[in-house]
Formats: structure tokens, C-alpha cells, sequence
């Protein structure tokens, strides 16, 4: 397992090992020494997936503080292009966004710390999208930035996003807790 550096500070790819043989095969998705010899402190509370149709947007999602989360993500089965988000004010790319395409083929992942909002389009039909957090949902916490309001290209242009998500308010009004 590798933990590779990204333009943002704090955010990292995940290249996970694979082990084939006769029988199939078999990756290692998360090991916490390797995230502390990096630096990274990281225990997860919450571990879910979701499934989602070809051109599904889903975000653009975080909590806002003191529930606010870390997240390691990675695709399952399909592809996505996944998007974070930087919501910290003090940061050298605040209110910039960093897109990565992952699928099951590529074995990597994402991790995400607290102070991003997180979304993805699903770029095939039953992709599976899994996510590691450092804190359970907080309904009173649960907040988010409209997928389409901070100049995002995505890829498929005919999307599906929830009325919810639609509904969140955009990256121009929003004020950051971070």
C-alpha cells in the first residue's frame, strides 16, 4: 500500500496492494500504521456503501463541525469521477476542487480529511461506492454545497441528482465553519 501526496495538503491517494493467483484475488484497503507512518490519523466509526446508475451526481457532502469527518472512499465495482472540495479558510486552495476518476480496476482510493465536501458521478450502471469515516452520521451536522455551483465540468451531462442535493446551497452563499 502506497500513500501518495496530492496538490492539497491533507488529501492523499491510496494505491492499494492486489494479490492474484488461481483463486481470484485479494486487497488490503486500509492498514492504520501505514496511514500514522504518514501522519495521517484516521479511525473509523462508520463504514458504508452506496450503489448508483450511470450518470448519478451524489454531494456534494460533509458535516460541519464537531462532527465533521474524515473519509477514505473507493470504488467497489464500476467507475466514478470523485470530487473534494476545499471549505478550509485558511488553506492555500480554499474553495478550490481536485477531481480524480477511480474504479475497481485502478485499486486506489481517496482519503479525505475533515474541512472538504465530497461528491462523485457514477460513470457506469451498479457502481459501488464504499466509505470509511471517522465519525457516524450526525443528521444535525449533515450539510452539503450544490453539485453544480462551483464550475465542476462532469463528464456525463444528462445527470440525476436528488432533489436534496439540488437544494443545497450554492458554493457563492456559502460560509465556511472550517
Amino acid at each position: 500500500m502506497k500513500i501518495l501526496n496530492t496538490k492539497f495538503e491533507g488529501v492523499f491517494i491510496v494505491e492499494n496492494n492486489l494479490f492474484e493467483d488461481n483463486r481470484g484475488n485479494f486487497q488490503k484497503l486500509f492498514q492504520s500504521s501505514i496511514f500514522e507512518d504518514k501522519g495521517i490519523e484516521f479511525n473509523i466509526n462508520e463504514h458504508f456503501f452506496s450503489t448508483s446508475h450511470k450518470g448519478i451526481i451524489r454531494g456534494m457532502h460533509f458535516q460541519n463541525p464537531p462532527f465533521s469527518q474524515s473519509k477514505l472512499v473507493y470504488v467497489l465495482q464500476g467507475e466514478v469521477r470523485d470530487v473534494v472540495l476545499d471549505l478550509r479558510k485558511n488553506s492555500k486552495t480554499y474553495l478550490q476542487y481536485l477531481e480524480f476518476g477511480l474504479s475497481s480496476r485502478e485499486r486506489r482510493a481517496v482519503f479525505i480529511p475533515e474541512g472538504f465536501a465530497h461528491g462523485f458521478q457514477s460513470l457506469y450502471d451498479n457502481t459501488i461506492m464504499v466509505y470509511s469515516q471517522s465519525k457516524e452520521f450526525d443528521s444535525n451536522s449533515d450539510f452539503g454545497i450544490n453539485p453544480l455551483s462551483f464550475g465542476m465540468n462532469w463528464p456525463i451531462k444528462d445527470s440525476v441528482i436528488s432533489d436534496k442535493d439540488k437544494s443545497l446551497i450554492s458554493l457563492e452563499n456559502y460560509q465556511s465553519p472550517f
